[in-house]
């Protein structure tokens, strides 16, 4: 049995979220961890960063896109943070530095990828 695509899906997943929730238009996936969509103010891209933070760090890539999604996985509560390009520092940057650029935080789950097997395994027990 395959598994899902987790990289090409986080994007869709994102993109899907930005459309909905934010209500941009005109999205378009570029690429596994990017996507692209309009606003008030015009097109943006987007890239999606997945780390777990270090005692309340993040080190984060340098990007190109206009904003970037961290999705912080072992964080509590809100657990992605969308920044400008412009806010950032590549490299280390603390939940305190985070905190006075975030333009929209939310949080985000893992999906259940074994959801299939689980289901299966409780139809060939009946």
């Amino acid at each position: 049995m395959s598994k899902p695509t987790t990289p090409t899906s986080l994007s869709k997943l994102f993109a899907c979220y930005a459309e909905f929730e934010w209500g941009l238009r005109d999205v378009s996936v570029l690429g596994p961890y990017s996507f692209q969509a309009t606003g008030k103010k015009g097109p943006s891209k987007f890239l999606i960063s997945v780390q777990d933070h270090e005692d309340f760090n993040i080190n984060l890539p340098a990007f190109e896109e206009d904003f970037v999604i961290v999705w912080i996985q072992n964080k509590v509560g809100d657990n992605c943070v969308v920044m400008a390009k412009e806010d950032c520092k590549t490299g280390k940057m603390n939940f305190k530095e985070i905190a006075e650029v975030i333009k929209v935080k939310f949080r985000a789950e893992k999906p259940d990828t074994d959801f299939l097997s689980r289901a299966r395994d409780r139809i060939q027990e009946k």
